[in-house]
């Protein structure tokens, strides 16, 4: 039995036993149990119970708390810097929608070797066309029999999916679908501009990447507005008010969705700093974190995203109010629903999304089974994590509270476990000159006597 740490805000990493008794959230049920023992053997689970932990066994008493399974962030952009936030924040998997090819096949690496800190990954592939316009990330293509040597490229790269951009050419989404469903595959994208997002899931992308992708073919004309352009956040801040709803156009999409089991990730968090940001005052979801940031961070946060007139902030405003009514209704239907966040400080925008969904009318537990159980099923790994029980990987994550009671609980870490390490979340945070918002769980070593070397 042993456990190596080195200085504050760095891993404990421990070899052998390691127990903690708790209450848990079933993301199965959305329910929090009884207090009860988790048994860890190196980085697995093997039991959940009553009975007591070993002798030779780490053991942290949970104070009250709630033990949950690790936080998947769908749309997370990963870069040195965010796998310490990540994981403070519980975050231990994510998927990066796209990045640089190179330098992320470079971090998952360094993440995987143990190098840096960071979250299990699941990545796709970048596929942008050639315009005045194009974002310089992953490939940029001009031909669809160049867009399917790239899609190849990322399969035999380990890339779990693809994701395609603002630029593509509308006709070259079909055929690019189809080669990367042949390679097993997942797309993703923005909803490239001149085509509708009913086009797009028709042609077959399983997800749409933003909520603004998805509804903005309902409030544009999609075959002569360009949306590659800032119009994408303009149109949507002016126009969202006025949808219905109710109405045949946004029915026909839901239907659709439902019938091809095309799954959304929202982002409304990085919605909410586009639309409702007013200068001086934060938007409404970075409250929850912003007091506790470096003031440089503050002051860009507190800076208006777009150039709005403030006699439009009541257009602005109506249209989140009609966001959050999307969102609500496309839960209702049933539709996949994917937390993520495309935003920086990673892992304290996760929690902020986690409180956006719940403030717009989705219970706490259904949205917490959607970040843990939830992401583990959309990437195909429900069999490893996003619940806890024997046998699952011990990828866990301990707050101060019930979140299913309050959320803002989310954000009040004591533990997060990854891979047989434990991360204190206040550390990381002192660390990087953020204010914790809770004190960690102290992981008490066995006694001398009853430890044995593995």
């Amino acid at each position: 039995m042993s456990s190596r740490r080195s200085r504050p805000g760095s891993p404990t990493r421990w070899t052998g036993r390691f127990g903690l008794r708790t209450s848990m959230f079933d993301a199965v049920s959305g329910k929090v149990g009884p207090s009860a023992n988790v048994g860890i053997f190196r980085e697995t689970i093997v039991s959940v119970g009553n009975e007591a932990p070993p002798a030779d066994a780490f053991v942290v008493d949970g104070g009250g708390g709630t033990l949950l399974p690790g936080l998947f962030d769908s749309h997370d952009h990963l870069g040195d810097w965010a796998g310490p936030l990540h994981m403070a924040a519980g975050v231990t998997f994510g998927r990066d929608p796209g990045n640089d090819n190179e330098t992320l096949l470079l971090l998952e690496k360094r993440i995987n070797s143990g190098e840096i800190m960071g979250p299990r990954m699941r990545n796709s592939g970048f596929l942008e066309g050639k315009s005045p316009f194009s974002a310089k990330l992953g490939f940029v293509i001009a031909s669809v029999e160049e867009a399917k040597e790239k899609v190849r490229w990322y399969a035999d790269h380990g890339y779990w999916g693809i994701k395609i951009y603002n630029s593509m050419t509308p006709d070259f989404v079909k055929p690019i679908a189809e080669e990367a469903h042949r390679l097993g595959l997942h797309v993703s994208g923005h909803v490239p501009a001149f085509m509708s997002s009913e086009r797009a899931v028709r042609d077959g992308y399983d997800e749409v990447n933003h909520i603004n992708q998805l509804m903005l073919s309902l409030v544009i004309d999609p075959l002569k507005d360009d949306t590659r352009t800032p119009f994408r956040f303009t149109a949507f801040g002016e126009r969202m008010a006025s949808l219905d709803l109710n109405g045949e156009s946004f029915q026909r999409l839901v239907k659709l969705l439902q019938d091809r089991k095309a799954a959304l990730d929202p982002t409304m968090a990085c919605f909410s700093e586009t639309l409702l940001s007013r200068r001086g005052k934060e938007c409404p979801t970075d409250t929850g974190w912003i007091e506790h940031v470096p003031v440089t961070i503050q002051r860009g946060r507190r800076s208006p995203y777009l150039n709005v007139n403030e006699d439009q902030y009541p257009l602005y405003d109506a249209s989140w109010k009609k966001i959050e009514q999307t969102l609500v209704m496309l839960y209702k239907k049933g539709i996949t629903l994917v937390p993520g966040t495309d935003d920086s400080p990673p892992g304290l925008v996760l929690h902020s999304e986690l409180e956006a969904w719940v403030k717009a009318g989705i219970p706490a537990s259904a949205v917490l089974s959607m970040a843990t159980l939830g992401g583990a099923r959309f990437v195909g790994m429900d069999n490893q994590i996003g619940t806890i029980a024997p046998g699952k990987l011990a990828d866990l994550y301990l707050v101060e509270g019930d979140p299913t009671q309050d959320i803002t609980a989310i954000r009040k870490g004591r533990l997060a476990l990854k891979g047989g390490v434990i991360y204190y979340p206040d550390e990381i945070h002192e660390s990087l000159g953020i204010k914790p918002f809770a004190r960690h769980a102290v992981a008490n070593p066995p006694s001398k006597s009853a430890a044995k070397p593995e």
